[in-house]
């Protein structure tokens, strides 16, 4: 099962049901039309995503991916490259590059570089590796929730390095999602969810602020403490003293 909405208008949907297959509303659910031309009987859907544009969704399938053109109303498969019969569990649409995808496999991780009309596995290619979901955080950082935990890329994919940062090891990340807030805190999906503050691996301004005020405030309070100490003391005069 799966579901979607248009970046462009939260009216339109698309949902992927356990057996009757994909179903769009442009209504916010209120009537839904059939969508499975040139599906496959009997295929899961494991995700569903818009393009930026909203005039293209694609699907993660048990049997590859496929690509819905709205103005035909029909699915196209995309597997050139893929290994045939390879489930795949979830796609993302690169916002960095034009026609960049990448496709989280059930045995890897692939990318295209020209909207899907060819796959090739990466560098690291994770194979053996179950990639069950894909989230894009910014321009730079590419997460995958795998079987063996988070994994980071930095290169759009080509390597990839473990991302635990409090996570068990080797626990299972389901879904990933990023925050609203300031510093893109992300969300990881596992038995139990787990939020890492901040994506970003550079401390950027905004992040160093508090810091900057926390450690402002004790050190101008050691000082304070420090004049203190130093202030002489002044003794009083003994009665036989005063004149």
């Amino acid at each position: 099962m799966a579901l979607s909405f248009s970046p462009n208008d939260p009216k339109q949907m698309i949902v992927a049901t356990m057996q009757q297959g994909i179903f769009t509303s442009q209504d916010a659910g209120e009537t839904w039309s059939a969508e499975n031309s040139g599906l496959p009987a009997g295929m899961t859907i494991s995700g569903l995503t818009y393009d930026s544009g909203g005039n293209q969704v694609w699907a993660a399938t048990s049997q590859g991916v496929y690509r819905l053109d709205r103005v035909q109303r029909t699915w196209t498969a995309l597997n050139t490259g893929l290994p045939a019969g390879l489930a795949i569990n979830c796609v993302q649409l690169a916002s960095s590059q034009q026609g960049l995808i990448y496709a989280g496999a059930q045995r890897g991780f692939y990318r295209s570089t020209d909207a899907g009309q060819h796959w090739v596995s990466s560098k690291d290619s994770l194979a053996g590796t179950s990639v069950w979901s894909l989230l894009e955080s910014d321009t730079v950082s590419l997460y995958a929730g795998t079987n063996v935990g988070v994994l980071q890329s930095r290169d759009g994919g080509e390597t990839w390095s473990g991302f635990a940062h409090g996570l068990p090891m080797k626990e299972p990340v389901y879904a990933l999602a990023s925050g609203a807030d300031a510093n893109n805190q992300l969300f990881a999906a596992a038995n139990n969810v787990y939020r890492y503050p901040g994506t970003s691996g550079d401390l950027t301004l905004s992040r160093l602020l508090p810091i900057l005020l926390i450690v402002g405030f004790f050190v101008l309070l050691s000082l304070l403490i420090g004049r203190k100490r130093r202030r002489p003391v002044q003794l009083k005069k003994a009665p036989d003293e005063v004149k």
